[in-house]
């Protein structure tokens, strides 16, 4: 991810454009692995808790705030939580 924001930083027009949906497509990957390492606090039993509700929205909001500010974009907030989704929709084919 930070080779990508270092080429972005340095290039335009279409080649930054790319850039740009190479770094959302990567977050989404990193939204997942953020997710993988909370999975034993998601299942069924706790969603009755504060439990999964904290595990999940401790550490989410930071990391989308910080990729939505490192890409300079607006919305990238919700472009990397639909690649997250299409990824694991992708996945669970």
């Amino acid at each position: 991810m930070v080779l990508i924001l270092g080429q972005m930083n340095r290039s335009e027009g279409p080649v930054r454009r790319h850039l740009e949906w190479l770094l959302l497509f990567t977050a989404g990957f990193i939204v997942i692995q953020d997710m993988m390492f909370k999975l034993e606090y998601t299942n069924r039993v706790l969603m009755h808790s504060a439990v999964l509700y904290l595990a999940v929205s401790i550490w989410l909001p930071f990391v989308l705030e910080g990729i939505a500010r490192a890409s300079g974009s607006v919305g990238v907030s919700d472009m990397v939580a639909a690649s997250f989704m299409a990824q694991l929709g992708c996945a669970a084919m």
